[in-house]
């Protein structure tokens, strides 16, 4: 539970662009969102009386000769959902370009501690961590995309935890409204020695309503 404020900046982008994208964030010059909300999320029961505040600019620096890209930023600070409610603190950077046959993200993230309360040490104090993403999507015609997408993400730089990377490759098919059938084969590697590796092969469908 919560509550969200957000806008528009520069007025909106011509119909002919808020066609092939979201309409609702479409601002001329970018988009903002901003808002507090209970710590413990839709699903979980709340350990605390910790509130989280979340912020995101979004700018949009050449609408007439680069529509499509984007530059965001978002940071969060709050406790994790525990009744010891360690920090929670988020910031975020993405660059992403649109178009209506390609996506393309990268995005940078550091935080400290998760929403969860978890990544503590054993005296409680919530852990840093750093990582990085990069993801892309073609479109071979309406119905059908390719995605790639490539992560890494270090879970505790004081201590060295175990740092991972991860490929996904994936195939969709577009039903229309909203709905998606995604066939993807992921893998993910850990730095420490001694641990395999993951991989997996996954069906989803996403039905939209």
């Amino acid at each position: 539970r919560g509550f969200t404020i957000g806008g528009l900046l520069g007025g909106k982008m011509p119909a002919s662009y808020c066609e092939q994208v979201n309409p609702r964030i479409a601002g001329r010059r970018g988009s903002f969102a901003a808002g507090i909300y209970n710590g413990g999320g839709f699903t979980e029961t709340e350990e605390n009386d910790n509130k989280v505040w979340q912020a995101r600019l979004t700018l949009r620096p050449m609408p007439e000769l680069l529509p499509g890209l984007q530059v965001s930023g978002l940071r969060a600070r709050g406790a994790g959902n525990t009744r010891a409610a360690p920090a929670w603190q988020l910031d975020a950077a993405m660059l992403s370009y649109e178009t209506r046959w390609v996506v393309a993200t990268a995005q940078r993230i550091k935080r400290v501690g998760n929403p969860q309360g978890s990544e503590t040490d054993d005296s409680g104090r919530a852990l840093e961590g750093e990582g990085w993403s990069l993801f892309v999507e073609a479109k071979v015609d309406p119905r059908w995309s390719l995605i790639a997408r490539r992560d890494a993400f270090d879970p505790c730089l004081a201590q060295g935890r175990d740092s991972w990377q991860r490929w996904i490759a994936g195939l969709a098919y577009h039903l229309g409204k909203n709905n998606h059938i995604l066939g993807d084969w992921e893998r993910k590697t850990y730095a420490v020695s001694g641990r395999s590796a993951e991989s997996r092969l996954q069906l989803t469908l996403q039905l939209g309503y």
